[in-house]
């Protein structure tokens, strides 16, 4: 439990550095637009370590139900997307694993959420 803990705060500390450094996103200046972020985590969870989840870089795609808004590179497990104002999920795939955040996210204008994406792998 500790290991999925510490794995989570180093994906968010992760992510905000990304986020601090202007990591690309939907939009190139969410302050100015009104846009808010999405930063988040991806994890594979089982597989060669089944009670530990690990960072892994993927691709994550960001949707306002079908339509996807915005397509992000997770690198060490962290990723961030500008996105307009609205409700969004997350999603990403591994291999032939689908992978999704379990619940939807709200992103008010000016602001960040952050969201965990669980690949659950054999």
């Amino acid at each position: 439990m500790r290991r999925i803990l510490f794995s989570t705060l180093c994906a968010a500390l992760a992510a905000a550095v990304l986020t601090a450094c202007g990591s690309s996103g939907a939009s190139a200046d969410h302050k100015a637009d009104g846009a808010g972020r999405i930063n988040g985590a991806l994890f594979a969870v089982g597989g060669p370590a089944p009670d530990k989840a690990r960072p892994v870089d993927g691709e994550i795609s960001i949707r306002d139900g079908d339509t996807v808004v915005a397509t992000v590179r997770a690198v060490g497990g962290s990723f961030s997307a500008n996105v307009p104002p609205g409700r969004y999920t997350a999603s990403a795939q591994l291999g032939d694993v689908p992978c999704s955040a379990n619940d939807a996210v709200t992103v008010a204008p000016h602001a960040s959420v952050y969201v965990e994406i669980s690949c659950h792998v054999r």
